[in-house]
């Protein structure tokens, strides 16, 4: 995974147990709107569509909504969503940037103003004649916007909208059926008390019978891809590191790499594409990767077996998200599962001796003793390039992408219980 985006960004070098989950589902799923009318962007570069174009060739328009704090996307933001995400299914028409609230605190509020923003944009839009059924538009969403679209879908179905005149687009979406932190604690007491208390209401997953609609999400994504089994300590942290490691990567991806993603099993006639991009690195080990010397080597040594056990809270081994149809809402559980100990060993062998090759491998490679300068750490391009994607710092600006990535990174998951505009809506 960071191998491939490394080109791309190389040029700019220059309980307690619930009261946890609570704060982590918080953070980071957390007026008249105003639109931003953009170029027309060339066609694919290099992404082989289907036959018949694919399926948004037809859309003439793509409203793009960012992620939590980030109300109104930039122009650079646009044009990464729609070289990665929407071109690759045939989009060629005008991209509109909708400004939605995007607030991190009182969730509810922001989630029911976006959507209602978004409900309207489209009703005018077919209004004035430039959508219908044989010319949909486009809606994408990342994060907080991704989940607003339940709201939105609801309220077009509710209006008489056909199935035909709207796509979705999502990436990183909180609202995921298989994995997303909104859906899946929605049935632990706990913590959708505390979560009611915060103005944050659990479940509405993204709906599976009414518009057409395609999910990305990146293996080990908190936000998007938390584990079933949530008393998996391992499975659990990891998916914590992945809040604030896969949850912001996304805008760094290739196109090569979502286009190599997994199509997940869904139920027959259902609305969703569900797409899973794997992951290289394993959250909860990537730090290691930035010590000097000895941590390249430890992380070869430990990775294969971690990933295993990592990957038993989501029900098997072989990888990071959760067995069942991928529209079907996953419930998050701290019941102990079933395991095939004999399966589970056998597979732990084998992974021992290969972290075990992998560890000498590192530790006789002349480049693990080349301390470089951490801009310069393979394991920080996607996160260097999705910097660049969401136009958070210009590409000669490595300082300031940084800051802004770290500034992100922070609010997502602390960062609100530190504004007392926080408290004092808690009242």
């Amino acid at each position: 995974m960071f191998e491939a985006v490394t080109a791309r960004s190389s040029h700019r070098r220059s309980g307690v147990r619930a009261a946890l989950a609570a704060a982590t589902v918080v953070a980071g799923v957390c007026g008249a709107p105003q639109l931003a009318p953009l170029a027309a962007m060339p066609g694919p570069l290099g992404v082989l569509l289907t036959a018949d174009g694919g399926p948004l060739a037809n859309s003439g328009i793509a409203l793009i909504m960012g992620p939590s704090m980030m109300p109104t996307p930039s122009l650079q933001f646009a044009e990464t969503v729609n070289e990665l995400f929407l071109e690759p299914q045939g989009f060629a028409g005008q991209l509109q940037v909708l400004t939605t609230p995007q607030e991190p605190y009182m969730l509810d509020t922001s989630l029911a103003t976006g959507a209602q923003i978004l409900f309207d944009k489209v009703q005018e839009l077919i209004e004035s004649g430039q959508v219908d059924a044989d010319n949909p538009v486009t809606v994408f969403g990342y994060s907080q916007s991704a989940a607003l679209t339940t709201l939105a879908m609801e309220q077009l179905q509710e209006a008489g909208v056909p199935s035909s005149a709207v796509n979705f687009v999502l990436i990183g979406n909180s609202a995921n059926p298989i994995g997303g932190m909104l859906v899946g604690f929605e049935n632990v007491p706990e913590i959708a008390r505390l979560m009611g208390q915060s103005d944050v209401t659990l479940g509405n997953p993204t709906p599976n019978d009414l518009y057409p609609t395609s999910i990305y999400t990146l293996e080990y994504d908190g936000y998007a891809d938390f584990p079933k089994y949530a008393s998996n300590i391992f499975s659990t942290l990891n998916a914590i590191m992945g809040m604030g490691i896969q949850h912001v990567a996304y805008m760094g991806l290739t196109p090569e790499q979502i286009a190599e993603a997994t199509l997940l099993e869904s139920s027959p006639d259902s609305t969703i594409s569900s797409y899973m991009i794997e992951s290289e690195y394993l959250p909860l080990l990537w730090p290691l990767l930035f010590v000097p010397v000895t941590g390249k080597p430890l992380y070869e040594l430990m990775e294969p077996a971690m990933r295993i056990l990592v990957n038993l809270g989501y029900g098997n081994i072989e990888h990071g998200w959760n067995d069942g149809p991928a529209d079907v809402p996953t419930e998050v559980t701290m019941d102990p599962q079933v395991i095939d100990w004999n399966e589970v060993n056998a597979a732990l062998a084998v992974a021992a001796q290969t972290g075990w090759n992998n560890f000498v491998d590192a530790i006789l490679d002349p480049a693990t003793y080349q301390v470089t300068e951490m801009i310069d750490n393979p394991a920080l391009a996607p996160l260097l390039a999705a910097g660049d994607g969401v136009g958070l710092a210009d590409s000669s600006d490595v300082q300031g992408m940084l800051q802004g990535l770290t500034n992100m990174m922070w609010e997502s998951l602390v960062g609100q219980y530190l504004d007392p505009a926080y408290w004092e809506a808690q009242g």
